[in-house]
């Protein structure tokens, strides 16, 4: 039966020939099952571990058209029955066929249909050690109906510690999932939970949106309306949402707010799994425990959990616990037990339960569990309870800390797709344009920082945290080298030195997450994450009011644009600790040409806007119509002296006019230590039509003429990040920086020989012998493309230039496509004779391109 000796192996065998049935439950089987750990026979459902004896199988009665159909005993964790045991007369099952057959009823019994979810484990128990039988389903399905063979014969009766330690944990279940796995699964309940939210949430937004609320109001409008703190949190939800989609377009906020309020649900629940499977035990079980009628029998149970949880919380704050004062706790349970179960659970009213889980877990992880707008929205009961049971029968053994990232990626590149073509998530992902960066990348980029032991770091937008992890491993092998144990360079590295931030808060969340998992010595020290845009503020420009509507009408603002102003986000907008730390680097993916909240958008302006009205305000000048340019700016003023700036970005901003001024900028204040080019392949979901990406290395220096002599680093494209470190000699370019500042515009100029180098210091300009500006640029010729009288091959559309003509000529319009000036192109023989008229044509020199 089990290793270790017994109580019933010390009575001898002919007394115990003589047992009936309830002797051997009375007198063997409940003093074995209490040397093992399991609940007394006579605990109560108060004391959340209990034991049920002799309960009718109705559903087994039914199909099986017999009068019998008792199971003998039944362990339960709260609701959740997890031993079924069945008890027999001492020589009942003497001969294989009579066990064959009391195997068979024990099985039967758990399929029976009786259960929500069959017993995890069973139990066949006579007295004799040899003809003992202890069985454990091999895989934990949530609704699909199981059979008897998904139980398999254990060697020995498992302690009921073990038996625990494999319910919470999932153990029992054979399916590990990986993560592919993972994100099917959790696609599935997010796609679930979407469809829960979208009513209250257009509902809410009816309420919030207009003037008068509407007349008739469901439970939830209901309880907005009786509670005024919610209903303006609510609204200031509403309002932020709707300028960061930056038209009036309710359908659209609404898409928005469903799908962030899915993710916040599904993170919160698959996060407290994450803790019981890493024996953080006391979270998790409090969803398992407070599942509702749909799922389990619910009884006073529920109640009774409910509030030994609250004594728990009592005597660990007190630190002792009178005996008058356990006889006053349940005299009063009895009361309020009652009251729980009439008020909360026979209501069904499993929202409430489940929001005291977040609040118990928020202690410990408030990142993942701070209160939240969308806390408010409810999913149905079912829908949640759902979630919670498929989550326990899988294992998560194989789920490494780098797929917490691929999680939030894989939700928002594997989006279903909507009724407009995408998700509210997959808009949002453009909106911020938020791509995650690939491991590879991130060791490469971290190398490139010269990390100390003590180096302060920085990520200003990290996402899962991807760079975050990076960090972390380089600073724990320094202080390994130093000799350092694993949980003392843990609570320097993440309580003092690494620090993120990111807009997001399922981002902020997860990036939470990976730091807890690789907390493997328990330290439980708090990390420095900040749910916080960083290009508002910096050390070197001090906070200041940026929102209120007198600052923008005291800068010429219209009125009307001040007055639809979205109040700043203390949580997001207001000024952090993390704007005081000046940073030995800062390393990151900036989100490219992401579009901005109307409510910032006058704010940038005023921080990186070009204008004269802008500089003379105090903006950098570098620009705001990209935000990887805003980071770079931002990011080089969070630096201290010699500090390293490295970001992976559009490369862009290398050539374009209008990323003059950031070049000009970086050559001012920074060494340029690298420039590596390469391309989106690596990337997921990535794709830049006309620019690949750059890696750039800068480090902050105010010496001019050391800037000057600094000798630059340029790769040319390197497509796998393997190659990174070491590419071919002949993709490797130095050249002091000085030479950038020779050319108009300063381009950062990567892959050209040095002769075209040189020679493009000495070349004329066509500014230099003629005026001229660039035409209209659509980027789509198949559809403009005109002058062409025949059909050419790739442009399926082709305009009759002559038709054009003569209908401009009855219109009395004069005709300006003159067949002397559309020969060359037809003919192929180039563009000159059609970019100008006769009259100043002699303004083109031969030789010279078209380019500034």
């Amino acid at each position: 039966m089990t290793a270790g000796r017994l109580p019933s192996e010390s009575i001898p065998g002919w007394e115990k020939q003589s047992y009936t049935e309830a002797d051997v439950h009375a007198k063997l089987f409940e003093p074995d099952m209490a040397a093992l750990g399991y609940p007394a026979r006579t605990s109560t459902e108060a004391e959340g571990e209990h034991f049920l004896e002799q309960r009718r199988l109705a559903v087994h009665r039914l199909r099986s058209r017999q009068e019998r159909g008792y199971y003998d005993g039944l362990y339960l964790i709260g609701n959740s029955p997890i031993v079924l045991c069945e008890v027999k007369r001492y020589d009942a099952i003497d001969s294989e066929r009579a066990l064959a057959r009391a195997v068979d009823q024990l099985k039967s019994y758990a399929v029976s249909g009786d259960f929500a979810s069959p017993p995890p484990f069973l139990l066949l128990y006579c007295g004799k050690p040899e003809l003992t039988r202890f069985f454990r389903r091999r895989e934990m399905a949530e609704t699909a109906v199981a059979t008897a063979d998904a139980y398999e014969l254990l060697p020995d009766v498992w302690s009921w510690s073990r038996v625990k330690d494999a319910h919470v944990r999932g153990r029992f279940a054979e399916e590990v999932v990986g993560r592919e796995r993972l994100l099917e699964i959790l696609l599935h309940h997010l796609d679930r939970l979407e469809d829960d939210l979208r009513a209250p949430v257009t509902h809410a937004v009816q309420l919030v949106a207009a003037k008068q609320p509407p007349g008739l109001l469901t439970d939830f409008g209901g309880w907005l309306q009786a509670n005024p703190a919610a209903l303006a949190r609510v609204k200031t939800l509403y309002e932020r949402k709707l300028a960061e989609v930056q038209r009036a377009d309710a359908r659209l906020v609404v898409e928005e707010m469903v799908t962030q309020a899915a993710l916040n649900h599904l993170n919160k629940v698959f996060f407290l799994n994450l803790c019981e499977d890493r024996n953080l035990r006391g979270f998790y079980r409090i969803l398992r425990e407070f599942l509702p009628a749909t799922r389990s029998e619910t009884t006073p149970t529920t109640a009774a959990v409910f509030l030994t949880l609250l004594r728990r919380k009592i005597r660990d704050q007190a630190g002792h616990w009178r005996t008058e004062e356990e006889m006053a706790y349940r005299a009063l349970r009895a009361d309020l037990a009652t009251d729980v179960r009439e008020h909360v659970i026979e209501q069904n009213n499993w929202w409430q339960l489940i929001r005291v889980a977040f609040d118990l877990a928020e202690e410990h992880f408030p990142l993942v569990y701070q209160d939240d707008a969308y806390d408010y929205f409810q999913p149905h009961t079912s829908t949640l309870a759902e979630l919670v049971y498929d989550l326990s029968t899988k294992s998560f053994g194989g789920l490494t800390n780098r797929h917490v990232g691929d999680i939030y990626q894989g939700l928002l590149s594997s989006r279903r797709r909507g009724a407009s073509g995408r998700s509210g998530r997959q808009r949002q992902q453009s909106k911020l344009g938020a791509f995650y960066t690939p491991h590879g990348d991130v060791e490469y980029m971290v190398s490139r920082l010269n990390l100390r032991r003590d180096s302060v770091v920085l990520d200003p937008c990290m996402g899962s945290g991807h760079f975050l992890e990076g960090l972390y491993n380089e600073l724990l092998d320094l202080y390994a080298s130093e000799g350092y144990s694993k949980s003392d360079a843990f609570r320097q590295v993440v309580g003092r030195q690494l620090f993120g931030a990111d807009i997001d808060t399922f981002a902020t969340s997860l990036a939470a997450i990976r730091l807890f998992l690789l907390d493997e010595e328990e330290t439980r020290e708090p990390p420095n994450l900040f749910v916080h845009d960083m290009l508002l503020h910096s050390p070197e420009r001090p906070g200041t009011e940026l929102f209120s509507n007198e600052v923008l009408q005291a800068e010429g603002r219209e009125r009307a644009l001040a007055e639809r102003v979205v109040g700043a986000d203390p949580g997001v907008d207001a000024l952090a600790p993390i704007d005081e730390v000046e940073f030995d680097a800062v390393v990151g993916n900036p989100p490219y040409g992401a579009r901005k909240p109307a409510y910032k958008v006058p704010v940038y302006r005023r921080l990186y806007g070009r204008s004269q009205g802008d500089l003379a305000a105090g903006s950098v000048g570098t620009g705001d119509a990209d935000s990887y340019s805003m980071f770079f700016a931002n990011g080089v003023e969070r630096l201290r002296e010699g500090g390293r700036l490295c970001l992976i970005t559009n490369d862009s901003f290398r050539s374009l006019t209008t990323h003059a001024a950031l070049r000009r900028r970086i050559l001012d204040r920074c060494k340029i230590v690298e420039i590596l080019l390469t391309d989106t392949k690596h990337f997921e979901g990535v794709s830049f039509q006309f620019a690949g990406m750059a890696i750039t290395t800068l480090e902050k220096c105010s010496d001019a003429q050391a800037r000057s002599d600094n000798v630059m680093r340029l790769v040319d494209y390197v497509r796998d990040p393997a190659d990174f470190a070491g590419p071919p000699p002949e993709q490797v370019m130095e050249l002091r920086q000085a030479e950038y500042e020779a050319l108009p515009e300063t381009p950062f100029f990567v892959g050209v020989p040095r002769e075209l180098f040189e020679a493009a210091k000495r070349s004329l300009r066509v500014r230099d012998v003629a005026r001229g500006r660039q035409g209209l640029a659509t980027a789509d010729d198949k559809r403009f493309l005109a002058g062409i009288g025949a059909p050419a091959s790739g442009l399926p559309r082709v305009i009759d230039a002559g038709r054009h003509r003569r209908r401009a000529g009855r219109a009395g319009g004069r005709d300006r496509h003159r067949q002397a000036s559309l020969g060359p192109l037809r003919q192929g023989r180039g563009l000159r004779r059609v970019l100008a008229p006769a009259t100043h044509r002699r303004r083109l020199v031969p030789g010279i391109g078209c380019g500034a």
